[in-house]
């Protein structure tokens, strides 16, 4: 366990984004727009994938029952759990390799799931997330944050160049609305 960083202030110090997880963290003015646009009630539980240094964690959980919160960087799990509420769970894991069911197993459903995904891994894991729902694991909604390009082709409409097997299984097991663009 390494010791805790913090700056001159006293303020945690989190790990630089690792371009490895091709990590983007989410800036704070945009934090508050999102969580307007989820439009949260005081019984609801989310899943969130990769909440790096938590800012998005932090703002969300005084409006929710929970957060499961899966961050696959060490380090930034590390760190999180000190500096979110005590009804927020911290697991350290890939979120395409971690086992809901056993995870969740406790939670009342449905689910809502939020996450701020890296170009690198966001159709896995909104293949992922697809595979769930049809096979039975109830998510309410699903609010991501994702590049430009994947967002484009998840709307894409049939005949046009985006259309692809990607909007072509988000339409059969969801309905997509684009809430915000940063």
């Amino acid at each position: 366990m390494r010791p805790r960083r913090s700056d001159a202030m006293g303020a945690p110090s989190y790990p630089r984004a690792r371009k490895r997880f091709g990590q983007h963290f989410l800036e704070h003015a945009w934090v508050n727009k999102l969580i307007a646009a989820l439009g949260t009630a005081p019984e609801d539980i989310f899943v969130e994938i990769g909440p790096g240094r938590g800012a998005l964690t932090r703002a969300l959980a005084p409006h929710v029952a929970r957060i499961v919160a899966v961050e696959i960087d060490r380090d930034l799990a590390e760190v999180l759990p000190a500096n979110a509420p005590a009804h927020v769970r911290v697991v350290t894991g890939d979120f395409l390799h971690v086992a809901l069911d056993e995870l969740l197993r406790d939670e009342p459903l449905p689910l809502r799931v939020i996450g701020n995904l890296p170009y690198n891994v966001a159709s896995p894991i909104l293949f992922r997330l697809l595979h769930d729902a049809q096979h039975g694991r109830r998510f309410r909604d699903a609010t991501l944050m994702l590049q430009k390009e994947v967002a484009d082709r998840i709307m894409a409409t049939v005949g046009t160049a985006e259309y692809g097997v990607l909007a072509l299984q988000v339409g059969l097991l969801a309905d997509v609305e684009r809430i915000l663009t940063l």
